[in-house]
């Protein structure tokens, strides 16, 4: 079989979002799939710096970063759009003018307000672990320097102001009525895989992307072969070409094994 690039979401896609894991038997398909001469690769809305050392330690030979917007690869950086200084201060003065709460997402740090009280914005903090969150800073102590960001809407909120005054240069994705990630225009997972596609000299139909939920969208219309865990909202199993079992039923392995990508030799168990 001709090589093939493997782009995996983490959240809903290779890890259980209720226990947090990521089963034994999704780690072996992906080495697995790397054993057999595909190359694997994180494709996620997180920065690098939101990343554990639990799903590192998977394996995998690159990872795609913030949407697009920084790609790691064979030892080093081979991509990264950065916001910082008057832009980031731009952007930080309309978060506040606008009432909202904000995530800012970077290489080496993620930022949030020392004022920040919005439950859902906590409770993801709180789930990236305490290991991810000792590369969180607070913007009024440490100059922002990201990737993206995620915002969140309360009553008091004007999203309306904010989005016409970034439209021009960031993208806006809306994963539920009172969360945005916001991504720099020209970036997505989709513009990661086709950056790597064309580094590689992998053709488009060699593609693979695993995903779950909105801002997977991209990348799995995108890649030649865009896969939906079992667990995906019904806007993200309309539109791609396999729907997969679910992450709790082993999706990732059943959809890798279904595809032809884990070879004949040997069987993926428990």
């Amino acid at each position: 079989m001709e090589s093939h690039l493997l782009f995996f979401d983490i959240d809903g896609t290779l890890r259980d979002e209720t226990t947090g894991l990521i089963s034994k038997k999704t780690q072996k398909s992906i080495r697995r799939a790397r054993k057999q001469g595909h190359l694997c690769f994180l494709n996620t809305g997180r920065s690098f710096s939101e990343l554990d050392s639990d799903v590192v330690k998977v394996g995998f030979d690159g990872v795609v970063c913030g949407c697009g917007t920084y790609i790691y690869y064979d030892g080093k950086i081979i991509l990264k759009e950065e916001i910082q200084g008057e832009e980031a201060e731009k952007i930080l003065e309309l978060i506040k003018k606008c009432k909202l709460s904000a995530l800012l997402e970077g290489e080496k740090h993620f930022y949030v307000s020392k004022d920040t009280e919005n439950k859902k914005l906590l409770l993801v903090k709180k789930y990236f672990g305490e290991e991810v969150n000792k590369r969180c800073c607070f913007w009024e102590e440490k100059a922002p320097k990201f990737q993206k960001l995620s915002v969140w809407l309360d009553e008091q909120s004007d999203f309306t102001c904010f989005e016409n005054a970034l439209k021009e240069k960031f993208d806006f994705i809306k994963r539920s009525d009172d969360f945005y990630e916001v991504i720099p225009k020209g970036y997505s997972k989709a513009s990661g895989i086709a950056y790597l596609a064309d580094k590689l000299q992998v053709p488009k139909k060699n593609t693979v992307a695993l995903g779950d939920s909105a801002n997977d969208l991209s990348m799995l219309t995108y890649a030649g072969v865009g896969v939906a865990m079992g667990n995906s909202a019904l806007q993200v199993k309309d539109k791609v070409d396999f729907v997969t079992k679910s992450v709790e039923e082993e999706g990732v392995w059943y959809a890798l094994d279904q595809l032809g990508l884990l070879g004949m030799e040997e069987q993926v168990h428990e």
